[in-house]
């Protein structure tokens, strides 16, 4: 939040890329600023990783779906 990934170092901004916080908050920074910032962003990295996240979500929920009951 406190950096913009077109301010640090080329080999930073690459191992950024991996980090799936970097690219809303960029996105969000150019929305919010305009083209007047360079944001570096891949929506599509954010998408993905979102696609995990809510795989990975599931198959937990479906691990321990027997152990839930109702109150």
């Amino acid at each position: 939040t406190f950096y913009m990934v077109d301010w640090l170092p080329t080999f930073l901004q690459g191992l950024l890329y991996y980090n799936p916080l970097t690219h809303p908050y960029e996105m969000i920074r150019e929305g919010f600023f305009g083209p007047g910032v360079n944001a570096i962003y891949h929506p599509e990295v954010t998408f993905l990783y979102g696609l995990l996240y809510l795989a990975v979500g599931l198959y937990a929920i479906d691990g321990v779906k027997d152990h839930l009951h109702e109150h």
